[in-house]
C-alpha cells in the first residue's frame, strides 16, 4: 500500500490518498497516514480510495475508528470514489450510513466537506 497526506482548501481539507491493498499488513502504515490527516486539523478528512484495489475487514475497522476520531474532534470524515466491489462491500456491510461517499474530492469539498 501506498499513502500520502495532502491539504486543500486551504487547509481545511485533508486527503488521504492511498493505493493498492488495505489488509491486516498495511494497518500500521494507514493508521500512521490517518493520524496525519488528524494532525493537519482540517474540518473534514477525505480519504480517496480510487486506487484501492481491495480493503480487508480489518481495513475498514481503521476507517471506522477514523471516523469516530473525526466526529469526536468534531470533523467531517468521508470516503472518496471507492471502487464498485468495495463500494458493494460499503452498502452490504451498512457503512455508507455512517460514511458520505464521493464520486470525486472536489464532489466533497463542493458538499461542503
Amino acid at each position: 500500500m501506498n499513502a500520502e497526506v495532502s491539504q486543500l482548501a486551504d487547509g481545511k481539507v485533508g486527503v488521504v490518498s492511498v493505493e493498492g491493498e488495505i489488509d491486516f499488513s498495511v494497518l500500521p502504515r494507514m493508521r500512521e497516514v490517518l493520524d496525519e490527516a488528524h494532525a493537519l486539523d482540517p474540518s473534514c478528512v477525505l480519504v480517496d480510495l480510487t486506487r484501492v484495489t481491495f480493503i480487508a475487514s480489518d481495513g475498514l475497522g481503521v476507517l471506522i475508528e477514523a471516523h469516530r476520531r473525526a466526529d469526536e474532534e468534531g470533523r467531517k470524515f468521508d470516503l472518496v470514489h471507492p471502487q464498485p466491489h468495495i463500494l458493494g462491500m460499503l452498502r452490504k456491510t451498512q457503512l455508507t450510513k455512517l460514511f458520505r461517499v464521493f464520486e470525486t474530492v472536489e464532489d466533497a469539498i463542493a458538499a461542503d466537506c
